[in-house]
């Protein structure tokens, strides 16, 4: 199963949702707001969230 599938699948995937939603609206309210060093800003801490839940839900290694 694909990790961004299987990561809403998890317990604590209704606050992974929510704070990945919070996390693209920052990004798309400094993009509106022509801030292009908030929007790298946002999305350089949106991409590593993601990072850590990933991580935090990736399947054990095999073999």
């Amino acid at each position: 199963m694909v990790a961004s599938v299987r990561i809403f699948r998890t317990a604590d995937a209704g606050e992974i949702k929510r704070l990945s939603d919070a996390g693209h609206r920052a990004v798309l309210r400094a993009l509106e707001t022509r801030d292009p060093a908030g929007a790298a800003a946002a999305a350089a801490t949106h991409v590593a969230q993601t990072e850590v839940w990933l991580r935090k839900h990736r399947p054990p290694a095999e073999g």
